[in-house]
């Protein structure tokens, strides 16, 4: 049950993102990228467009109230992906499938 808060509780703790352009050749292809990360898509999204531009199929699980999929879906598809199925809407969460 983690997930990224605007506001932290008294049990909340701060966990570091792990820098993908780092680990990433900028160039390579990704075959296959599932992107859960219950609020952090819009971080994600706004900071590895170049990293969507080489992937061929993705699968995202966007989290309200942080990035509902009606912000999420533009902005994956405006990375060129054709279209975009929805595979499971849990009212707090839908799970996207995208391909080129």
């Amino acid at each position: 049950m983690n997930q990224v808060v605007e506001e932290p509780a008294g049990t909340s703790r701060s966990v570091p993102y792990y820098n993908l352009d780092e680990a990433l050749d900028e160039t390579a292809g990704i075959s296959l990228l599932k992107c859960d990360i219950e609020g952090s898509e819009r971080d994600f999204l706004e900071n590895y467009p170049h990293l969507l531009r080489n992937t061929q199929v993705a699968v995202f699980e966007f989290h309200d109230p942080m990035c509902p999929a009606s912000a999420g879906v533009p902005k994956v598809m405006s990375a060129g992906f054709t279209t975009s199925h929805i595979l499971l809407d849990q009212g707090h969460a839908t799970t996207i499938f995208f391909e080129r």
